[in-house]
């Protein structure tokens, strides 16, 4: 009876306690090849704080994407790896910043006039896009490519 009432109070103890016991939590350094400024960090909006790897993991993949959108086409993660127990470096490869694109066309796709309005910049052969403006643009330009 007194082992049962010791394993009562263990139970007891071990219910009250265990809810407030905390994992450890991941964080994520990012490096690159290049040093970042402040803004860029901000502009990417990391989290850096995970409660597993898998969550983790699709940061890192998910800051790809972004780091392109700024004008780093030729971003690829290098590596994820582990510092120590809770902290994991994901070393990025950015290459050069890129703030327009030249796109090339035909005139039997585009007419000049419609590309005029999108670009300030319009050749008979290319036009010129800002980075940000890329993806918006050519999703119109196939909208009308589509429709025709």
């Amino acid at each position: 009876m007194k082992y049962f009432l010791y394993i009562i109070l263990y139970l007891n103890i071990y219910t009250h306690f265990s809810g407030k016991i905390c994992a450890q939590t991941l964080q994520l350094e990012i490096k690159a090849e290049q040093e970042f400024s402040e803004g860029l960090l901000d502009s990417l909006q990391p989290q850096l704080n995970f409660k597993n790897y898998l969550e983790l993991k699709q940061e890192v993949d998910s800051l790809l994407p972004k780091f392109q959108r700024l004008g780093f086409i030729e971003s690829t993660i290098a590596e994820l790896t582990r510092k120590n127990d809770s902290v994991f470096v994901g070393n990025f490869f950015l290459g050069n910043r890129w703030k327009e694109i030249q796109i090339f066309y035909s005139e039997d796709e585009f007419s000049k006039e419609i590309l005029e309005q999108l670009s300030s910049q319009v050749t008979e052969t290319y036009f010129v896009l800002l980075i940000p403006e890329i993806e918006p643009t050519l999703r119109y330009l196939n909208r009308l490519q589509t429709e025709s």
